[in-house]
């Protein structure tokens, strides 16, 4: 009688300690540094490729148009500045429209990358803290997320 009844205790014992406040907020601090995403590899494939990439592969999609278009118009403008000029050197009277051209391009491209970089950092850090938000709150452990 007395092994049952301390067996009885201690599946109580364990059982509470198992179903206790402090063992969810463990598992939500376990999965929130799981989930978490570094933006590294958004910001070398939006830097050395370009044209959006990076964030394409983060998930941002709206941002990958952005930059997507932007490098498309800069890219553009760059070339066909560069070219107008090089075609039309001899004749000095024409040659301020390839070079506003060439350097309106060659500005929106650097701004381009430049936005490349830093928006993939502001949206990992916007994605980890609503993750951190859904997982911290002790109704919501389980969380079906996908990437």
């Amino acid at each position: 009688m007395r092994k049952l009844l301390f067996v009885l205790i201690l599946a109580i014992t364990v059982s509470g300690y198992a179903f206790s406040e402090n063992e969810p907020q463990k598992m939500s601090f376990f999965l929130v540094e799981k989930s978490r995403q570094s933006p590294v590899l958004p910001i070398v494939f939006n830097l050395f490729p370009g044209f959006g990439i990076g964030s394409y592969l983060q998930g941002n999609t709206q941002t990958g148009n952005i930059i997507l278009v932007g490098e498309s118009i800069a890219t553009v403008m760059l070339v066909g500045g560069g070219l107008s000029y090089y075609f039309n050197n001899k004749n000095s009277d024409s040659l301020i429209e390839p070079i506003v051209c060439f350097s309106i391009g060659g500005l929106l491209y650097l701004g381009m990358k430049v936005f490349g970089i830093i928006e993939p950092i502001r949206f990992n850090n916007a994605k980890n803290k609503s993750e951190i938000r859904l997982l911290t709150t002790g109704n919501n452990l389980i969380i079906s997320y996908s990437y």
